[in-house]
């Protein structure tokens, strides 16, 4: 422990050092600074996703994530050389609910380096970016008292990962912790409307119903109620839901109502992806929650999201985050695993967490 804190001092020194001579300029930006945000984020993930596709993080989606009751808590990054952004990443605040306790965490998402700087300029950047990710570290510029933990998603086995975890580990003698690997899933259409079919869910369409601003009280209780096998939570306001589900016109929510209760809901909402210079559209499915896991109310949910694909033509329908939804389940309801894999990980302050399971939460 002495040694790793003699190695962290003396990059602090370095840093010290290095501070009289940036050739890039961090600095917090906020909401106004979105249209650059937009442009910059694009431009970098087009080059970097290849083939996948990157997501068009335009600005009326960047008003909605970036915004909202939490907008005074999410902390945004920017480096610039001469005035031009060249580096960006934000922490988006979330409360998080793990073995029973609540914790103030940050989602780190939407990281962008140039590919136009060069090398002494990207190592810069990645130092200054680490000490931003360590926001519960004290020895951190960006240290925030009331930060417990910085969680973070990213695609399995990508370089960046590594480059970020060997980072931190020299640097400030903290290793971030692997806590699960996942499938995103696709919904094959065929087999959840043949499983709506057989199961003879049509007579049970006037189950569902779209969810308006009225159901937010009840929609947060339901989104709340953690069940006992699920360790890794997500937890929302009444204010932080009624952001996230209605806060974007072109977001939609739908529920089942049972003996009048809301009984399950389904959010989704159309987003875009650019490969190749070309624009497609896709259905995203962020948060599919049944409270007996019902898969006949998640059956009928996601035909709900089917409905949209169809009307405006998206090429498919993909379950943003596995969830602790049962891979089994998941394959009779029509949901099919790609080959795409995301890890969760994250590095909390005195390394509470060591392992964490079934899990909810979201990707941005």
């Amino acid at each position: 422990m002495e040694q790793d804190t003699r190695r962290s001092g003396s990059f602090f020194k370095m840093m010290g050092e290095i501070a009289n001579d940036h050739v890039v300029q961090f600095s917090q930006l906020g909401l106004v600074d979105i249209p650059e945000i937009s442009k910059f984020v694009l431009s970098v993930w087009s080059e970097g996703y290849g083939p996948m596709g990157s997501p068009d993080l335009n600005e009326d989606y960047l008003h909605w994530v970036l915004g909202g009751p939490n907008k005074t808590k999410n902390l945004l990054f920017g480096g610039r050389i001469n005035g031009e952004l060249v580096a960006y990443q934000s922490f988006l605040y979330r409360t998080v609910y793990y073995s029973g306790k609540r914790f103030n965490a940050y989602l780190n998402t939407h990281l962008a380096v140039s590919t136009q700087i060069d090398l002494r300029a990207r190592l810069e950047c990645g130092f200054q970016m680490g000490e931003q990710h360590v926001l519960f570290d004290a020895r951190s510029k960006y240290f925030d008292p009331n930060c417990d933990m910085v969680l973070a998603f990213f695609e399995a086995e990508k370089p960046l990962k590594y480059t970020g975890d060997r980072l931190l580990k020299k640097c400030f003698g903290i290793t971030r912790f692997d806590c699960i690997t996942f499938n995103q899933f696709m919904i094959v259409a065929k087999r959840i409307q043949n499983y709506v079919k057989q199961n003879r869910l049509e007579e049970d369409s006037n189950l569902v119903r779209g969810a308006s601003k009225n159901d937010v009280g009840e929609l947060t209780l339901l989104f709340n109620d953690i069940p006992e096998d699920l360790q890794f939570a997500r937890m929302m306001t009444e204010g932080e839901l009624a952001h996230h589900f209605f806060g974007n016109p072109n977001h939609l929510t739908s529920v089942v109502e049972t003996q009048g209760k809301i009984s399950a809901f389904i959010n989704y909402y159309p987003m875009g992806v650019v490969r190749g210079g070309q624009l497609s559209s896709y259905v995203i499915v962020e948060f599919l929650f049944s409270k007996d896991r019902d898969l006949r109310f998640m059956a009928i949910l996601l035909n709900e999201a089917l409905k949209l694909a169809k009307d405006i033509g998206a090429k498919g329908v993909v379950l943003e985050n596995a969830t602790y939804l049962e891979s089994d389940h998941c394959q009779e309801i029509g949901l099919m695993p790609t080959f795409r894999k995301m890890t969760m990980s994250l590095i909390s302050k005195n390394h509470q967490i060591k392992y964490v399971g079934g899990f909810r939460s979201d990707i941005k």
